[in-house]
């Protein structure tokens, strides 16, 4: 699961765009499904769209990132 472990790390030091004191790891839990899956729940429900933009604009090698209320999910 290293890759995905990767993934997770990268995600969770990502600055909120407009925040910049701010990380994704802030206002979010994560969980590794799978080798190559990882859930994203965002905790601050007012967040959800600029969590999932700020993953979006990101080149993370991932083949599909999808939302559904507050939780994200990433595939690699």
């Amino acid at each position: 699961m290293g890759v995905v472990a990767d993934i997770e790390h990268t995600i969770s030091n990502l600055t909120l765009d407009g925040l910049p004191n701010v990380t994704v790891g802030t206002y979010t839990a994560t969980q590794i499904l799978d080798a190559h899956t990882l859930a994203i729940v965002v905790l601050a429900h007012r967040y959800s769209d600029l969590i999932e933009q700020t993953i979006k604009d990101q080149t993370l090698g991932t083949t599909e990132i999808t939302a559904l209320r507050d939780v994200i999910t990433v595939r690699i």
